[in-house]
């Protein structure tokens, strides 16, 4: 066992020292500027850029910036002629309901609909009160094809009382609570606010046609389609004290709209001189989760602000300071990220190169985190790939001397972080990946998540170790025979 250990340590030396055999030139490391660093954290977290998420004018402004550092440092556009890469999320938009009766429209904020089956046409049904649907009530009247109308103590739980109306054959369902008037506008500002943070999908979503059409009622709706008020409805012991026309045909529309909405990864190249050269892709997401529940914005600011001044240290100071490498970087600034790992499935779906040599990215690079490190950085996936391993550990060793923690790069468990970033893709089909974390803050996804919290020293010294890591990839021609 001795002797093994002892050929794998020659080993591993024999390849740090082929890996490393080209010196990092002195003024490299130095080109990453703190103040640089900092003009870049103060756009993408700025009031302006309202947290950047995905789907709204903030990621786009944010898009725009990154461009705009591309040009100036003289990146070419991947594909000949742009930096964006167009991928299409799908919304979907419910549009406003469309109720009346007796020929009077009900205002669209008096009636929500809760369900997932569309009804793109106007129609006619009957409305006909069922009570608090008792089996007494219910019983000798005939549901089919129409809309039962509910009175309900608690709307919020309607599962039970769905199921018996649909079973006894209703259409549709109008809930209203008569003991609760304010919990109608309760659940549709909650429910509001549920359709805005998920009405977009990587995938077109297909129409429902089956499930409940569950709308829920104020008060006065009730009073205007009914002409009695939800107490005088409810105050009835049996169906034989309400009028014998009770039976209201009433017109109805809930309208669904599919269109796409398109979203963008901005990508810039470093060309490579070889003839055989690959494509290094140097990554981090530029979108966020945009504003709180209360309206607050989420900066950002480490997650993942601190990502995309990562790269765009690295290509300005590649630019300007290194060497033509051999292989081409790509440099990717990624969307979607936040909803679901979006830009970065599409990018490697859809590469615009053949063969990439590995994947760099950067997630959450400027913040200590609550385990009591010092001087660390937290790496995933090098481990995998042996030459890719080695070179960051030698590159580590001769400049910034971080300690190096494999804690979150383990593949499985409620603590691995392998497939909760852009790198997922990329070792998912095989690319070897290494990917910078800090760790993990209370400040997550809340408006506490600024740019006063991050230690722009250490995190300097994070993007030195990316930097030397890039940089020794970028201008060797086979690392991957290593």
């Amino acid at each position: 066992m001795k002797n093994l250990h002892t050929i794998h340590i020659l080993l591993m030396l024999a390849i740090s020292t082929t890996l490393v055999g080209q010196k990092l030139p002195r003024q490299l490391l130095k080109g990453v500027q703190i103040e640089s660093m900092t003009r870049d954290l103060a756009v993408l977290t700025s009031d302006s850029l309202e947290g950047r998420n995905t789907r709204e004018p903030g990621a786009e402004k944010a898009a725009r910036y990154i461009e705009s550092r591309y040009q100036k440092m003289g990146l070419k556009p991947y594909d000949g002629q742009s930096y964006r890469q167009r991928f299409d999320l799908w919304k979907t938009s419910w549009q406003p309901v469309r109720l009346s009766v007796r020929g009077q429209i009900i205002a669209d904020s008096l009636i929500t609909y809760l369900g997932r089956v569309p009804q793109n046409d106007m129609i006619n049904r009957d409305l006909v009160y069922v009570g608090d649907a008792g089996d007494s009530l219910l019983s000798g009247i005939d549901l089919t094809d129409k809309i039962a109308l509910v009175a309900m103590s608690d709307m919020k739980v309607s599962y039970r009382l769905k199921s018996k109306l649909e079973a006894a054959g209703a259409w549709g369902i109008f809930a209203f609570n008569p003991s609760s008037p304010s919990q109608y506008m309760q659940i549709r500002t909650n429910y509001l606010k549920y359709l805005n943070a998920l009405n977009a999908s990587s995938v077109r979503p297909e129409t429902a046609t089956s499930g409940s059409r569950f709308y829920i009622l104020s008060n006065e709706a009730v009073m205007l389609l009914t002409g009695w008020s939800s107490l005088q409805l409810t105050s009835c012991e049996g169906r034989e004290e309400l009028p014998d026309s009770f039976a209201v045909p009433v017109q109805l529309q809930t309208a669904m709209s599919v269109e796409p909405v398109p979203a963008w990864n901005i990508i810039g190249v470093i060309p490579g001189k070889g003839v055989d050269k690959q494509t290094i892709a140097l990554t981090a997401h530029y979108d966020h989760v945009g504003r709180d529940q209360n309206g607050e914005i989420c900066r950002g600011a480490d997650d993942n602000a601190s990502g995309v001044a990562a790269i765009l240290q690295v290509a300005d100071v590649m630019t300007r300071k290194g060497k033509q490498p051999y292989h081409d970087i790509m440099v990717v600034a990624f969307s979607g990220e936040e909803i679901g790992l979006i830009g970065s499935a599409y990018f490697t779906n859809h590469p615009p190169v053949e063969r990439f040599l590995a994947n760099v990215n950067i997630d959450m690079i400027g913040r200590q985190d609550t385990l009591g490190h010092d001087n660390y950085v937290y790496i995933l996936g090098a481990d995998k790939t042996p030459w890719l391993d080695s070179l960051h550990r030698s590159i580590n060793e001769q400049t910034v001397n971080l300690v190096l923690d494999g804690h979150y790069a383990h593949e499985t468990g409620s603590s691995s972080l392998m497939n909760r970033s852009d790198h997922f893709h990329f070792y998912r089909q095989d690319i070897p990946v290494i990917a910078f974390f800090s760790g993990l803050h209370g400040d997550y996804h809340t408006p506490r998540d600024t740019m006063d919290k991050l230690d722009l020293e250490l995190m300097a010294k994070r993007i030195r170790l990316v930097l030397g890591t890039v940089y020794q990839m970028a201008v060797q021609p086979d690392l991957s025979s290593h």
